[in-house]
């Protein structure tokens, strides 16, 4: 395979590709963040050239290794590898075009136009997927038995959002306006937008490993190999002090003071101080790194990618941790692998040791202990024995399900 095929070659001309066609400074770092996270795991497995294959590879380990807020999150990365992909074949890219999503047939097709033209009108975003989201909830009061929104109720926008048919997670907040929009209009008798279900996003079980594993995955880091220094020190400082991938990335030498054996840093997600004490064994590892490494040259970063000049990624530390665990075979099924496991096995881990809430809360950097306790795994049968049973259904609530509707 050509010279020019290797990884850094590929990266450096797709960037170079960007800049070019005059995409602005900050598209292009967030590519080159995205790149830097490649440029990580082709070293990590010992890949020297880029291939399509490669690229698809790195897409699942990103899947295995991140949890995205955002669907476009997530599709960034898979755009970032097309144009590898491109720059490879030696193609021209061809950005993705959406099709328009047809609204769902149903007797009121009349109500879901005027309401798409009522919200381009207001220069609402998305009103085109907003108007879609509503066509479906009304195909779905049809098939109830609901020909006529004088007649929608509680009970029927009940049946709806629990009957499985549509994802109610986000249909809810683009019901509740078009409920306030329908009765301002006087097609509803009243205005059902309260009686619309809310139902938050539910948070995951952390995913947790017992202090053993952890240790395993620490021993199955190769301190003589190319950036194993590095890797170990990154691992070892996500696992004893609990810091969030972004922190250890940003990490200068002015964050270290060896004499008092502390770690200072304002933290990139909260802006909140945080002070933490370093062990000798942590002290050990990071000295050992810095006699194989020159932060000077990257503006005082301990850790430094391996191409190029400048500091790691939050991703690359992640990439980091996750090879680490496949390296040391532990099960991670159903569960996440990255740096973020490693701060949520310590916050689990310093809670059976006897710790409170709030010795947790402080040495994770959260504001509050309600946050520090999400990070923290529990047993699942000691809360069955916790349980209270659900009350009945009461008050207008209760008059609202059972179809005779409330005047709102």
């Amino acid at each position: 395979m050509p010279e020019s095929n290797k990884v850094d070659n590929i990266v450096k001309l797709a960037l170079s590709k960007l800049t070019s066609a005059g995409y602005s400074e900050e598209t292009v770092n967030g590519f080159r963040q995205k790149y830097d996270g490649l440029l990580v795991y082709c070293t990590e497995n010992k890949i020297e050239q880029y291939t399509e294959d490669v690229g698809i590879q790195y897409l699942e380990h990103i899947a295995q290794t991140r949890t995205f807020s955002t669907k476009a999150a997530s599709q960034a990365f898979s755009r970032g590898v097309a144009r590898l992909d491109c720059v490879l074949n030696d193609s021209r890219w061809k950005p993705a075009r959406r099709e328009l999503m047809p609204f769902q047939e149903s007797i009121f097709n009349g109500v879901v136009k005027e309401y798409a033209q009522y919200l381009k009108e207001k220069k609402a975003s998305d009103s085109r997927f907003k108007a879609t989201v509503v066509a479906r909830f009304l195909r779905q009061i049809e098939l109830l038995g609901c020909i006529d929104l004088k007649d929608l109720n509680a009970k029927i926008i009940y049946d709806v959002f629990t009957g499985g048919e549509i994802n109610a997670e986000y249909f809810g907040r683009h019901i509740k306006p078009f409920c306030v929009y329908v009765h301002t209009y006087g097609l509803t008798s009243n205005n059902l937008a309260s009686t619309v279900p809310s139902r938050k996003r539910h948070t995951g079980v952390p995913s947790v490993y017992t202090p053993e594993e952890v240790e395993r995955v620490l021993a199955s880091v190769d301190k003589k190999a190319t950036n194993g220094k590095r890797n170990y020190a990154v691992i070892l400082i996500a696992a004893r002090l609990g810091l969030r991938a972004g922190d250890i990335a940003k990490l200068k030498l002015e964050n270290i003071n060896f004499s008092d054996s502390t770690i200072k840093i304002v933290q990139s997600k909260t802006y909140k101080p945080l002070k933490l004490h370093m062990s000798d064994e942590l002290k050990s590892a990071l000295q050992d790194h810095l006699e194989t490494s020159n932060p000077e040259t990257t503006e005082g970063f301990v850790f430094q990618k391996q191409f190029g000049t400048g500091t790691l990624t939050g991703t690359a530390v992640s990439s980091i941790v996750h090879t680490a665990f496949l390296r040391a075979a532990i099960d991670s099924t159903n569960k996440k692998s990255s740096s973020h496991a490693l701060r949520a096995s310590l916050a689990t881990a310093l809670l059976n040791e006897g710790n409170d809430y709030a010795t947790i809360r402080d040495v994770l950097g959260h504001r509050n202990i309600q946050t520090a306790k999400s990070y923290v795994k529990t047993e699942i049968e000691k809360l069955r024995n916790n349980a209270i049973p659900v009350p009945p259904m009461s008050g207008s609530f209760a008059v609202q399900l059972s179809g005779a509707g409330v005047s709102v």
